[in-house]
């Protein structure tokens, strides 16, 4: 077994290989280009078909996948595997790193005729838009070793043989037409994904909830706090209004006080200079008695 790389992927879709249908011409000739369907060992495959399960049978060509959502794509390429070739897809790169999940990317069995279908959910924080030519599976196809008896042989009892011929010319898929309806795996499926948006509006609703019992409680006790606050903020600029009395008082003491002894000092000094002049007018009457 090995696997197909570029130049053998574009060889067996020019014989009518591999993709029979929604391939587009350009990318036969171009097919060594960047944007090209064929890449060095993979196909990409593109969005054909939007469904969204439990809705109208009608299919969309464009729809915002919002968060938790699912949808079931259809590509617009038919594959016709030969009974020799078998295949696996992937999600490309650029849509699992935007948190978009597939659910059954898988196998394609050998000989298998139509359309590749893929699950996709987002599991994102933002919306994810799908429109109609985008990218969506990349397909990895391998040669087998023996040539078995393939998917439409087993499906279709009319083929018996080891070796059917029909299988190339794609004659014996009688259930080919039924694969254009919806997909069966749109009436299991959930369009929103373990019902994630009811319950994110739920989460919400909650939240709120809480946020208005607790906006409630806390006007309560604003109601209750509210009066003792005042009464203590009161208290505290009256105490305050009273240490400042208290200190004017004291500072108007200490001035008096400092004023008192200024002027007692004052008192002592007149007193003395009065005492002093006495002694020294007596001395001078006591000298001039001397001298007669």
């Amino acid at each position: 077994m090995k696997l197909l790389i570029d130049n053998e992927l574009q060889e067996r879709i020019n014989k009518g290989e591999l993709i029979i249908e929604g391939f587009k011409e350009s990318d036969k000739s171009c097919w060594q280009d960047k944007n090209s369907a064929i890449q060095p060992c993979s196909l990409d495959l593109h969005i054909g078909e939007i469904f969204i399960p439990q809705e109208e049978d009608k299919s969309l060509t464009k729809h915002c996948l919002k968060p938790g959502e699912t949808v079931v794509i259809r590509t617009i390429e038919t594959l016709h595997l030969s009974n020799k070739c078998a295949a696996i897809g992937f999600p490309p790169s650029s849509i699992s790193q935007n948190g978009i999940l597939t659910t059954n990317p898988g196998h394609v069995d050998p000989g298998y005729r139509g359309p590749f279908h893929i699950t996709l959910i987002n599991m994102g924080q933002k919306a994810y838009p799908l429109e109609k030519g985008g990218l969506i599976v990349t397909l990895l196809v391998f040669e087998l070793d023996s040539f078995s008896k393939g998917y439409l042989q087993r499906r279709n009892n009319s083929c018996q043989k080891e070796e059917c011929p029909c299988i190339e010319i794609g004659q014996c898929d009688s259930d080919y037409n039924k694969t254009r309806k919806k997909p069966s795996e749109l009436d299991y499926l959930a369009s929103d994904f373990m019902n994630f948006e009811p319950r994110t509006k739920d989460i919400a609703k909650e939240a709120i909830r809480d946020a208005e019992t607790s906006l409630k409680k806390m006007k309560i006790l604003l109601s209750i706090l509210t009066p003792i606050i005042v009464v203590l903020i009161s208290g505290f600029f009256g105490y305050l209004n009273m240490v400042k009395s208290g200190k004017i008082e004291a500072l108007e003491k200490i001035n008096a006080e400092s004023r008192l002894q200024k002027i007692e000092k004052s008192i002592d000094e007149f007193e003395y200079k009065e005492k002093i002049a006495s002694i020294e007018k007596e001395l001078k009457v006591l000298n001039e008695k001397l001298h007669q």
